[in-house]
């Protein structure tokens, strides 16, 4: 299986990717961050898919499985969200999964109806797409008649300890048990058009450099606290 994922950056040489994930035909990653333009974001989120089971680091959900890089900005093309989604529904195939781990002013991609028409035209190829709900923490509707899986962020319940962080709460009591709680940050729906959640707090992957084998080198670093709609998509 072939996992796609279209960010700004990524450091494809990871220690826990190299080898696993190549770059989109015809396109270099600008690797300096600067700006929206962060390869240690790419790289986490590649790490929760692909991270290779090698007796170190860690290990990700899929670490037999390939991986392509769709630069949204890139040396060659900049600007191109757009021309990546249409790449990947282009050399994806049926079963193989699209991840867009990213929002588009703070709401899904699918707001913008040009973006939703693509996602839907490759999910309807038989690609499995999901997409960040954003990190506006507001109701988005419009989304039910986009075929791509649009996810919000949630932390576990029984969280110990106690969290003290009203970031990662509801608004409400400050514990509010051990039934589904959203992320205070992430986008919620009223009419359907985000289906799922995942884990958007204290998600251990790779990049950033916070955990172990730090040791100035990004193709080393790992994080124990990755989060948001981005740490969920993944």
């Amino acid at each position: 299986m072939k996992v796609g994922l279209i960010d700004y950056s990524c450091n494809v040489d990871h220690e826990d990717l190299i080898g696993q994930v190549t770059v989109e035909t015809g396109q270099q990653i600008f690797t300096q961050p600067s700006g929206v333009i962060d390869p240690e974001h790419g790289t986490a989120v590649f790490g929760e898919i692909l991270a290779a089971d090698n007796g170190f680091g860690i290990t990700g959900i899929a670490p037999e499985a390939t991986g392509i890089f769709y630069p949204c900005v890139s040396i060659n093309g900049r600007g191109r969200a757009a021309s990546a989604i249409l790449s990947a529904g282009d050399s994806l195939s049926v079963g193989d999964v699209l991840c867009l781990p990213l929002e588009l002013g703070g709401a899904p991609f699918w707001t913008s109806s040009t973006y939703g028409t693509l996602l839907s035209t490759v999910a309807d190829l038989g690609i499995t797409t999901f997409t960040a709900a954003g990190n506006g923490g507001y109701n988005v509707t419009g989304g039910t008649g986009v075929t791509t899986i649009t996810v919000g962020a949630c932390w576990p319940g029984r969280q110990l300890p106690l969290p003290i962080d009203d970031s990662l709460t509801i608004p409400g009591p400050a514990y509010p048990g051990d039934a589904y709680c959203r992320s205070s940050n992430s986008n919620y729906s009223s009419d359907g058009s985000i289906v799922t959640a995942g884990w958007g707090s204290a998600v251990c992957t790779l990049g950033y450099g916070t955990l172990f084998r730090e040791d100035g080198t990004p193709n080393r670093n790992y994080i124990q606290s990755f989060s948001g709609t981005s740490a969920a998509t993944g």
